[in-house]
């Protein structure tokens, strides 16, 4: 079969039914082809990956808030509680196209954003608003941000291939910039105040 200028044979043009330039495999190959890197993919990451953070780097804040001591009486139950964001991590990353296929990729990440503003918002008004003193609201908030995180990442990438690789890629580096400004910028801000 003949190769025309898009480098399809007659049989790609007859299975897709139009002629396309194909996909990249790499960055540069996008570059050559004038396909254009959205940089601003990494915005979609930071905030989530702020959000998990929050919920990580924080832990022990909402254990004192809620009165509960090291080592003391509901300890256990607590560390309980906070592990059930990586519970809820692990059974949305692996079943969140059964539990969710009603949704497509791009409903799904903004459902784990709203996931993970309802796991925040959850302590902040429970502990810090209303000052209960409850641990149920650590279960169910934490629940909720593993949820967010184990539906957002694949469902993300997903959403955003057609955009090629370069914006994959910056929407990637949003991830730890997005997890170490909390984790490492804030508690360096506060150690100086």
């Amino acid at each position: 079969s003949e190769i025309d200028e898009n480098g399809q044979t007659e049989e790609d043009v007859l299975q897709h039914g139009h002629h396309h330039k194909g996909h990249a495999a790499t960055i540069e190959e996008e570059a050559a082809m004038g396909i254009t890197a959205l940089r601003r993919a990494i915005l979609t990451t930071i905030p989530l990956f702020m959000g998990y953070a929050g919920m990580i780097m924080l832990q022990h804040n909402v254990k004192t808030r809620i009165g509960i001591e090291d080592g003391g009486p509901g300890s256990q139950l607590f560390a309980s509680a906070v592990g059930c964001i990586y519970i809820g991590n692990l059974v949305f990353r692996l079943m969140h196209n059964v539990l969710f296929t009603f949704l497509t990729p791009r409903h799904r990440v903004i459902l784990a954003f709203s996931l993970m503003i309802v796991a925040q918002l959850t302590l902040a008004i429970a502990y810090w608003i209303v000052n209960l003193k409850h641990i149920a609201f650590v279960f169910i908030s934490y629940i909720l941000a593993g949820v967010a995180i184990g539906t957002f990442e694949s469902n993300l990438m997903s959403s955003i291939t057609p955009l090629g690789h370069g914006t994959k890629s910056w929407a990637t580096l949003g991830i730890p910039i997005g997890f170490n400004g909390v984790s490492v910028g804030f508690f360096a801000l506060f150690a100086f105040f």
